[in-house]
């Protein structure tokens, strides 16, 4: 899964669609990040996901 943290949301999105995963959520959170950057991502980054798999975003509001 690749770091998608820190980005901003549809940059994110777009990087996760063209490796062949789904964005099934996107959820805003509370926080100190910049607004509609990523907060977390779920799955994590840096593990292992099978392609087309669901993912999770939380982005600050």
């Amino acid at each position: 899964m690749p770091n998608v943290v820190s980005r901003d949301a549809a940059d994110a999105i777009s990087e996760l669609n063209r490796l062949g995963f789904t964005v099934s959520q996107l959820k805003q959170v509370p926080g100190p990040g910049k607004p509609g950057s990523v907060a977390v991502e779920d799955p994590s980054a840096g593990t292992m996901a099978v392609v087309g798999q669901p993912v999770t975003l939380s982005v600050f509001k």
